[in-house]
């Protein structure tokens, strides 16, 4: 059994500190606020695909995959559990809107798929600003010590671009892994309660996301 899932882990692990490649570029605020900008909008995503990996559909690669993809987005939609990415750009946004003045802060309403900067400019001119937070990787997965305790993964990336003239003000990554198994729950205690457990693990990576952010990417 463990050759089975031990490849399956290894994809996991692949993925997850894939996200955090982002390279991190921090805010210069003073160069920002010459440009007096006076609007700011925060993207609208669709939520990525939710793994809940077990020790029975890991063993299954590629339709263990799909299972684990299966399952996991059945939690997210049947208990109502809010990408992160949402709490965590409105949250940011609050920081900007001090540090650089801007009086106007809206939601789009407009969804979008793409990481291309001129793309996305083009999409969301109507600001002068585009705060773009996704979340790039969530997971639940048992220890491999542990079979019966489960931890959260999560990642993501956050990146404040200027629309007018198509470029990058700031950026970084981020990626939580919980690393306290004695205190984790099972599976059905992760899941039970509407996913009260999962939704206050993804809450606590998504305020230690935001303080790593406004530090490595806002200067704030």
């Amino acid at each position: 059994m463990q050759k089975l899932i031990f490849p399956s882990i290894f994809i996991f692990v692949a993925l997850f500190t894939g996200c955090a490649s982002t390279q991190t570029q921090k805010l210069n605020i003073n160069a920002v606020k010459t440009s007096n900008p006076t609007s700011m909008i925060i993207s609208k995503r669709e939520k990525p695909y939710f793994l809940a990996t077990t020790a029975l559909n890991v063993q299954f690669a590629l339709l263990g995959v799909a299972a684990q993809i299966s399952s996991g987005n059945k939690i997210i939609n049947e208990n109502q559990v809010e990408d992160p990415a949402i709490y965590i750009a409105n949250e940011l946004a609050k920081t900007l809107e001090n540090q650089l003045g801007v009086t106007h802060i809206t939601t789009s309403t407009s969804t979008t798929t793409t990481n291309n900067v001129k793309t996305l400019s083009e999409q969301y001119k109507s600001a002068d600003i585009l705060l773009d937070v996704q979340t790039t990787y969530w997971q639940s997965i048992y220890y491999t010590s542990d079979w019966n305790n489960y931890r959260v993964l999560y990642a993501a990336k956050l990146r404040l671009i200027d629309t007018k003239n198509q470029k990058v003000l700031a950026e970084s990554s981020c990626s939580k892994n919980q690393d306290d198994k004695k205190n984790s729950p099972s599976y059905d205690q992760l899941i039970a309660n509407n996913a009260a457990v999962l939704k206050a693990a993804l809450k606590s990576h998504a305020d230690e996301c935001i303080s790593e952010f406004k530090t490595n990417a806002l200067g704030s």
